[in-house]
Order: C-alpha cells, then sequence, then structure tokens
C-alpha cells in the first residue's frame, strides 16, 4: 500500500517555482490598480497600531503597544511611579530578518525577568531568550542534545526553573526539559514515545502551578510538574479530553466525554476528591475561565459558544448579553496580569464587530452581565473609515440537521443573485468562530456575499459534530460543504458563475476533493497551503504531525484506511475530462505542516486537465520563497499577501 505511493521527497529547483510564479504575479500586475486600491482599502479601514489594556501583576503595570509604523511593537513594564520602561523592544530584535514571530512570552513571578521564543523561519521551530527586565543582555537558552526547540515555555513558581519542549526529527513536540537558570543545566523531565500524542505546558491562572498535557486527537492525559518531576492527575484515556486550571487550593476540571457529554469538576488538592459542579447531558461546556472567584463558560448552543459566569462562593449562573449575539471572547494575558484581580478584562468581536475591550468588575456583579450600549466597547484598532452599521450577518439553516452558512453582506447593495465567496474548513473539531476581518469588507462593498459553512469534522456543534467528519465519516465534510453550495444556488444568493470556493490547509484538502466530485459547481477554487495529496502525507511517517493525525484520517498502514483516503484524495482523484473551475493554488516554501510540493505537483497533474490546456479556465500557483505554513509575520506583508488573493479573486470571478 504506502510502499507504492510518491512521497514527493525531491526539492523543486527555485529558478522552475519563479518561473511558475510569474504567471499570477503578471495576471495581478495587468490589473496593478485594483490591487492597490486593495491595499488602501485594507490600511483606510482600521488603523494598524494598537495599545493593550494597562494590567497590574504584583509589583508592576504592564502593556505592549505596537505604534502604526511597527511591525511588531515594544513591551512596557510601568513603576509605582508611572516611570514607564521599556522590557522587551520586539522592534529592535527583529532587525535584519524577513521572518520574525514572537512565540511566547512568559514574566517571571518575581518581576525581574522574562522569558520569550522567537521563530524566524516560519517552520515553528524556535529560540528561547532569557531576558533582566532593565538590562539589553539577552541570555540564549542552550541544549547541546536538541536542534529543534519549540515555541512553548513556561516558568517555574519558585523562578528557579524554565520549561519548555523539544521536537523530534518529524516536528513532533516530544520531549519536556527542566533549564535550571542559575547553572545553565538542562535535565529531560518526560519523553513521549507514542507518535500519536505530542506535548504543550501550561501554567495555571493564578501561577501557583505548571502543568503538562500529553495530547492527541480526542485523548490526552495531565501531570503537574514539581521541580524536576512529574505527578500524573490524569491518564489517557480513549475520546476523553480533560481541560484543567488551579485556583485557590482547587483543580478545575472539563471533561469531555466520549459520549460526547462535558462535565465540569473540582477536585481538591489535599486529597483529590471529586465534586461535581456541573454535569448535565444537555449542556455541553467547550472551554472555560478562571478569575476572582469565578469561572467563565462557553457552552455551545445552536453552534454558537455562549458565556455563562459562574460564581464559585454561591455556585450562581448568570446570563451575559452583548450587542451582538454571535460573538467570539478572549481573555488576553497581558491584559489580566493577576487572576485575583477582580477587573477582568474580555476581548470582544463579531464577523462585522471589529475586535473591542470590555472591563468587568466582579466584585460589583450580582445579577446577569448585560453590556448593549456600545461606550463600553473600547476599539482595539481605531476606526478610520469602516461603519459596522453597513453589514449584516444572517444564518441560514441548510438543513434541520444543524448545517447552517453565516452570511456577511453589505445592507446598501440589493439584489439577490450576487457574486459569492463559500469558504469551508471541517477538520480537527475547530470552529469558525465570529472574528473580524478588515479583508472582508472589499468583497462586501463590491457587492459579494460572503459565506462561511458550518461543516461536519468542525467544532461548531460540538464534539459528535467532529467525530462525524473525521477518519472513515470524512466524507461528510465534503457533502455538507456541497450541500451548502447546492443551498447558495438553489436559494437564488448566487449561481454557479458567480461562485467562488475557498480553503486553507485542511480547507485546501475540502476544496480539492468537492471539485473532483462537482466540478462544475464553482466557477473559481481558491486553495491556501493545501492538503491535496492525502495519501503522499499520510504514507510519509517522517513528516510533521503524520502519525499524531492517524486519530484524524486513519492509518494507511492499515487497509480499510488507505482505500478509504485514496478514494478521495484529490491529487489520486482528478479527472482530466473533468470541467474544473478556475483554480488558485498558493503555499510558502518553508511550510513544515503542508509541504510545498504538495501543490506543486498537485498543479502540475491538474493543468493537463483539458479545461486548462484548451484554455477555457485558468490555473494558478504561486509558492512564496518565504514563510512558513501561516505566511508572513508583519502586517504590511499580510496586506500584501491578501491583496494578491483578492486581486485573484475579482480578476477571474
Amino acid at each position: 500500500m504506502c510502499n507504492n505511493v510518491d512521497l514527493l521527497t525531491k526539492d523543486i529547483d527555485k529558478k522552475i517555482l519563479k518561473e511558475i510564479n510569474l504567471v499570477p504575479e503578471n495576471f495581478i500586475k495587468r490589473n496593478g490598480l485594483l490591487k492597490s486600491k486593495l491595499i488602501s482599502e485594507y490600511e483606510s479601514t482600521l488603523k494598524t497600531g494598537y495599545k493593550t489594556m494597562v494590567s497590574k501583576k504584583v509589583v508592576y503595570y504592564y502593556r505592549y503597544v505596537r505604534e502604526d509604523n511597527e511591525k511588531y511593537g515594544k513591551y512596557f513594564a510601568i513603576d509605582v511611579l508611572g516611570k514607564i520602561h521599556t522590557i522587551l523592544d520586539c522592534e529592535k530584535l527583529s532587525k535584519g530578518n524577513e521572518f520574525w514571530h514572537l512565540c511566547d512570552i512568559e514574566f517571571s513571578r518575581d518581576e525581574t525577568f522574562l522569558v520569550f521564543s522567537v521563530d524566524t523561519k516560519g517552520d515553528g521551530l524556535c529560540d528561547i531568550y532569557i531576558k533582566d527586565y532593565f538590562k539589553d543582555k539577552l541570555v540564549k537558552l542552550e541544549n547541546k542534545n536538541e536542534d529543534k526547540i519549540s515555541g512553548n515555555l513556561e516558568i517555574s513558581y519558585n523562578c528557579k526553573h524554565i520549561y519548555y519542549t523539544t521536537c523530534d526529527k518529524d516536528i513532533r513536540r516530544n520531549r519536556l526539559y527542566c533549564y535550571t537558570i542559575c547553572d545553565g543545566k538542562n535535565k529531560l523531565v518526560y519523553q513521549e514515545n507514542s507518535r500519536m500524542y505530542g506535548l504543550s505546558i501550561v501554567t495555571s491562572s493564578e501561577n501557583s502551578k505548571t502543568i503538562m498535557i500529553a495530547h492527541a486527537y480526542s485523548s490526552n492525559e495531565i501531570y503537574e510538574v514539581v521541580d524536576d518531576k512529574l505527578i500524573q492527575l490524569f491518564e489517557r484515556k480513549a475520546e476523553v479530553e480533560y481541560s484543567v486550571d488551579y485556583y485557590v487550593d482547587s483543580w478545575y476540571v472539563l471533561r469531555k466525554n466520549k459520549n460526547g457529554t462535558t462535565d465540569l469538576l473540582k477536585y481538591d488538592d489535599a486529597c483529590f476528591k471529586e465534586e461535581v459542579i456541573i454535569k448535565k447531558p444537555d449542556i455541553e461546556i467547550d472551554e472555560f475561565y478562571i478569575a476572582s472567584g469565578h469561572i467563565f463558560l462557553f457552552v455551545i448552543e445552536k453552534g454558537n459558544n455562549i458565556m455563562y459566569i459562574l460564581s464559585l462562593v454561591n455556585n450562581k449562573i448568570l446570563k451575559t448579553k452583548f450587542i451582538d449575539n454571535r460573538y467570539s471572547i478572549s481573555f488576553p494575558k497581558l491584559s489580566n496580569m493577576n487572576s485575583l484581580n477582580p477587573i477582568v478584562v474580555i476581548v470582544f468581536e463579531s464577523f462585522i464587530i471589529p475586535a473591542s475591550y470590555l472591563i468587568i468588575n466582579l466584585s460589583c456583579l450580582e445579577d446577569n452581565l448585560l453590556i448593549l450600549d456600545r461606550k463600553y466597547y473600547k476599539a482595539l484598532y481605531d476606526k478610520i473609515d469602516y461603519d459596522e452599521n453597513k453589514y449584516k450577518v444572517t444564518t441560514l439553516d441548510v438543513n434541520d440537521k444543524g448545517l447552517r452558512i453565516t452570511m456577511i453582506s453589505n445592507k446598501e447593495i440589493k439584489g439577490k443573485c450576487r457574486k459569492c465567496l463559500l469558504y469551508g474548513y471541517g477538520s480537527y473539531g475547530i470552529k469558525i468562530e465570529p472574528s473580524f476581518s478588515k479583508y472582508v469588507p472589499s468583497l462586501l462593498d463590491r457587492g459579494y456575499y460572503y459565506c462561511i459553512a458550518h461543516i461536519r469534522g468542525g467544532g461548531e456543534n460540538g464534539v459528535k459534530w467532529y467525530e462525524d467528519g473525521k477518519m472513515l465519516k470524512k466524507k461528510n465534510t465534503f457533502n455538507d460543504y456541497i450541500e451548502c453550495a447546492d443551498y447558495l444556488v438553489t436559494n437564488n444568493y448566487t449561481d454557479s458563475s458567480k461562485l467562488v470556493g475557498m480553503g486553507a490547509s485542511a480547507g485546501g484538502l475540502l476544496m480539492g476533493a468537492v471539485i473532483n466530485m462537482r466540478p462544475e459547481l464553482f466557477n473559481l477554487v481558491v486553495m491556501g497551503v493545501p492538503f491535496v495529496n492525502v495519501m503522499s502525507e499520510m504514507c510519509n511517517d517522517k513528516k510533521a504531525l503524520t502519525t499524531e493525525e492517524y486519530l484524524e484520517w486513519g492509518n494507511p498502514n492499515n487497509k480499510k484506511y488507505f482505500d478509504y483516503m485514496a478514494s478521495y484524495c484529490p491529487y489520486r482523484n482528478i479527472n482530466l475530462k473533468n470541467y474544473y473551475p478556475n483554480i488558485y493554488l498558493y503555499s510558502n516554501i518553508s511550510d513544515s505542516l503542508v509541504d510545498y510540493k504538495v501543490p506543486y505537483n498537485y498543479y502540475l497533474k491538474i493543468r493537463e486537465a483539458d479545461v486548462f490546456k484548451n484554455r477555457l479556465r485558468k490555473i494558478y500557483l504561486n509558492i512564496k520563497l518565504k514563510y512558513g505554513h501561516k505566511g508572513s509575520s508583519n502586517h504590511f506583508e499580510r496586506n500584501e499577501e491578501q491583496s494578491n488573493i483578492y486581486s485573484i479573486i475579482l480578476g477571474i470571478n
């Protein structure tokens, strides 16, 4: 089986890539005014600079600031006299690097030093540095036994150790190290030998506990890290996941069970006796956050995460209501430096409302939290020329089984059968949560519907929705997406001559599978860093993530999984007689998750289809000769990347 699969190990001459890239680049240049206009629109929607809300740890107040003309910004500590100290200048540190991404930054409990990790290639591998607050000198963490360090790190509660993870040859995080700051010695604390599990290290809300997680898809194992030893809290069980935090002498645990139910539990630290907080089959909790005697609960309701607040004093659960019913909420670390502080800062955003800070005073919270007045929402980015009142979000129920489309449109543009972009992903249980994009209005203002298909394999409807779109049920993901596209056409929102399909990474696999199944359904398909050769990647157990992803796609060394994957693999199922849509593929040469050779070889094969050879449709490939899976590390270059994609869309569709 796998022995007969081409694993695509041969590198491609960069001269060949440059020649291929010239074709889409020239297409974009021929309509250069459009690209310039798009970039101007992005820059005039929101300002690029922003500041975090000031937050006090114990000794200092903290703030991050990125000015409008900066790429990476600076971190500041403010003393009790109001003096501002620059403790990390990312602008200065990033100079001379085409790519520079700050993966993690942690501040010591005694507030004298910080530790940070930086990726300078885009491949997810990092260097770790230690820096005193008020000195410029950086001390690089060295480990002669390891050459692949991940960005994941934590500082011990006693400020003596740094915990960090390293990767094996396949870039799987498989080792946990304890680095002693005083003597620079590394001790291996744990090695994960199962190639389906990786490691992560986190700190509890009030920073007193360090937690190691050994995780696979749909299961994990939890340990407390004490100095250079581990104490197991929860052992791994098939299809059971734990989310764990520690707050004031107790462990709080969200357990996601095999049957799709969730339990919120409490364990006393002394005897570890279980106490049930919430255990109801009709309530599915997705995640939680603890601060100042309260738990923020996020419950899945009709495909949305709805926030509730649980008091740990009286177990009263409060409802919340905001200016938009579909939203996402995050808790920025730098604005919540002390979990005992009753003032909690959250970031609120929706599909049409840019990210905004909200300040919640838990000490005054006695009844349901209703924040319906716009004046309480402080924008992260100042608006220049964006009016959220121009736009609306509509939920379309495609069927009665939970399949839905989110549709965003400009209310001022009339008419129904419009140009339309349908975005899809549908893998790993990842939810497409409401978030604002400054790029989308450029399509909306040109009359497009921007739609998102919430399909199986994603996590919008909970664990079962995810389980029904993985392994031997993966084709449900493709069928759901096709059903969404058919719904838009049948109900006259668009037609096939105006419809654009779009997806990236596993969403690129989705696009590739769908156009093999229904090639006539779209006018254009955009496939970013696309996972279009399932067999070459899953049969190569030396690739990053491959063995971990056996639990997502199946192990191709087992015939039933090999045959099933082969039956939908986009590359394998190309039909040169199909009337394919126009296709735009893009990738990055340093991508460690989906090798650039995957879309390259897919392009070489599918461009031989009659529809492309006879120039009835266009097919373009652009492989950037820098960057990793997520593209550029600074927002100015992201504007450039996005304008290229939208120039292709608007130039063809």
